[in-house]
């Protein structure tokens, strides 16, 4: 992907598409972004995308399924920055153990494999 505004390249395997949601010119994309900010979406130009809406929030497994991700994110989110404090010094492994439930093994063990540094007092 290359970044419009300064010419950079990210190779990271992804190809994105920004889009801005705040600005209506009356496309079909642009109509389709406005369904972004809504929290129920029926429209009959987009009939899979609010089929999907509506089984995303209402279909028992696929709300599970959305709420697994979002706890997943949560927890790895956490993590990573747990990390980073403990990287930076301004957490311990101790304290990070009680924070993440994790032992000091698991900790710097996940932590190498993540590519942080592992203290020095570790």
């Amino acid at each position: 992907m290359t970044v419009r505004e300064t010419g950079e390249v990210l190779e990271d395997g992804l190809h994105e598409i920004y889009v801005n949601t705040a600005y209506n010119d009356g496309s079909k994309i642009a109509r389709l972004m406005t369904h972004f900010k809504e929290t129920e979406v029926n429209d009959p130009e987009f009939p899979e995308y609010s089929r999907r809406m509506y089984s995303l929030k209402n279909d028992p497994k696929e709300v599970r399924k959305v709420c697994k991700l979002l706890e997943d994110y949560g927890t790895l989110r956490e993590r990573r920055i747990t990390y980073e404090y403990i990287e930076s010094g301004m957490l311990s492994i101790e304290n990070a153990q009680e924070k993440l439930h994790m032992t000091e093994a698991q900790i710097l063990e996940d932590m190498e494999k993540e590519g942080y540094k592992v203290p020095a007092m570790a």
